[in-house]
């Protein structure tokens, strides 16, 4: 019998070695966390640019809708500053300024859950509330034309 597992030995039969198994667990162990690591970086990634992208989306909206009732607007009133620009926009086109057709878009700035951003507000006179067309602009934004 001792004669038979020595033979097998000598013929390249006789398994793994202890070193042999230990090179192989850290080999497999360093790719896992490589891999791992490559993961956890495209999942990090894939979440700041599904953020990037519905910022980039909003704002588009916003400078569509902005432009489309500074085209309909029959006046820029004189009251208009850097971060507030006031539109008359007839509605009824009747050439009479009523409360709920004087359009406002202001920037902001705000804090949002503990950090400071600038949002764009779009309010009538008609209604003391305001509704955030767009957050998270540059800190220097301001209107020019």
């Amino acid at each position: 019998m001792i004669r038979r597992v020595a033979s097998l030995r000598r013929h390249g039969d006789g398994g793994l070695t202890l070193v042999e198994l230990m090179v192989t667990i850290v080999l497999l162990s360093v790719i896992g966390s490589m891999t791992l690591a490559l993961v956890y970086a495209a999942n990090h990634t894939n979440q700041y640019s599904d953020a990037d992208s519905t910022n980039a989306n909003a704002l588009l909206n916003a400078a569509e809708q902005m432009s489309i009732d500074v085209r309909n607007a029959k006046e820029v009133m004189p009251s208009a500053t850097s971060t507030k620009l006031p539109l008359w926009i007839d509605y009824n086109s009747d050439g009479a300024e009523d409360a709920n057709e004087l359009v406002t878009y202001q920037l902001v700035t705000t804090t949002v859950n503990g950090a400071s951003v600038v949002q764009l507000r779009r309010s009538t006179e008609s209604s003391n509330s305001y509704r955030v067309v767009a957050q998270g602009l540059v800190n220097q934004a301001a209107f020019t034309y």
